[in-house]
């Protein structure tokens, strides 16, 4: 079942939240999501990133922060004989919060026997550094960090342990690179450790697109962060129809030869920056150095979209004076030739203020020419 909170936390029942349009009780949302949504949902997921903050708090503990549990230790309670870990188990279902009166009332009388001195009380270290290690860790292999599938259960040495326990015995007990990291490793990778579902996978992320997900519209990279933050395996199914209903809007694969809005053939002008480029519509526009970033960003140069988009702004974008190379060879000229030729046989626009304008840009172009070939 999906636990939005988790063990170590109390749900705040009462507190009222809005959720998937609607206003409820963190009680009644917490409550359905156990009873309905499976734990390793997507759905799941993003209610826990959405929820966890404002209906979760913590739980009450037996032993301040920095302070160790006395896990042998026993006390009495209720007339019988309990161990610190229970006592503490018990009060954790009572949904004490941490820091309230109940809370602190409750651990009184049994701080002093359950807890371990903390950090501040103990003598000070060594002013001597002592060499830096690093904790095993069963999912860090070959420089790659997996993520741990916390409540599977796997054998080791000889008892049945969840992968977190297991992780977090080696981590008190071996550093990375030991003989006995190393075979743990090698023994318990596949049972404990898998590779996060992502949704472009080795595309890229268009993060200015839109996606609809449960009611709410979000940009492509809010919406891959909260994929990222799911424990969706990847090459599982779910995986694959997620990706399958996404990708196409959020991701692409990146040009192997980045679109030039402003190279005709074999000479290249500069992006005017101070000029806009209006969409197909005519409703919009785009700076003309986000349009050349864009198109360089995510099309090939020889593309549908690359040789229209050229063909609709290349003589608002680009200015034809910056060329690169100190001079222009026969083949450059014959380009630029033709290219005045396919701007002269376009068709001609009705009213003689669209006359005149033609006849400025014909003779604006010719003049640009003859600078060419001086």
């Amino acid at each position: 079942p999906c636990d939005i909170c988790g063990a170590d936390q109390v749900v705040l029942e009462d507190k009222q939240v809005h959720y998937a349009d609607e206003d409820s009780k963190c009680g009644e949302l917490t409550s359905s999501f156990l009873k309905l949504t499976e734990k390793t949902s997507f759905t799941c997921s993003l209610a826990k990133t959405a929820l966890s903050k404002l209906c979760c708090g913590d739980a009450c503990k037996m032993c301040d922060s920095g302070a160790k549990m006395n896990t042998d230790a026993v006390i009495e309670f209720e007339g019988r004989q309990v161990s610190c870990m229970e006592y503490e188990t018990y009060m954790q279902a009572s949904s004490f919060l941490q820091g309230s009166e109940a809370c602190a009332s409750s651990l009184s009388t049994y701080s002093d026997i359950c807890c371990s001195a903390s950090d501040a009380e103990k003598p000070a270290a060594s002013l001597v550094a002592e060499p830096t290690t690093i904790p095993c860790n069963i999912c860090h292999r070959d420089d790659v960090h997996h993520e741990l599938k916390a409540e599977a259960m796997v054998e080791y040495k000889g008892a049945s342990l969840s992968c977190v326990d297991v992780n977090s015995i080696l981590a008190k007990s071996e550093i990375d690179g030991s003989e006995m990291c190393d075979a743990t490793q090698s023994m318990l990778f596949e049972g404990c450790c898998f590779e996060k579902c992502t949704l472009c996978g080795d595309k890229s992320l268009k993060w200015d697109a839109t996606v609809k997900y449960n009611n709410q519209i979000l940009s492509c990279d809010e919406f891959s962060s909260l994929f990222s933050m799911s424990v969706i395996h990847k090459g599982s199914d779910q995986c694959d129809a997620m990706q399958g209903a996404y990708t196409s809007t959020c991701c692409y694969e990146p040009p192997t030869t980045p679109c030039n809005l402003c190279q005709q053939g074999s000479m290249t002008y500069e992006v005017n920056t101070h000029a806009f480029a209006k969409t197909r519509s005519g409703t919009a526009s785009s700076h003309c150095s986000a349009l050349s970033s864009k198109l360089a960003e995510r099309e090939d140069e020889g593309s549908q979209k690359c040789m229209d988009s050229k063909s609709a702004h290349f003589s608002r974008c680009c200015t034809t004076l910056s060329i690169s190379g100190a001079q222009t060879s026969p083949s450059e000229n014959s380009a630029w030739n033709n290219w005045i030729a396919d701007y002269m046989t376009q068709p001609a626009t009705s009213g003689v203020s669209s006359s005149f304008m033609s006849l400025w840009t014909l003779l604006s172009i010719s003049l640009i020419g003859i600078y060419m070939m001086c």
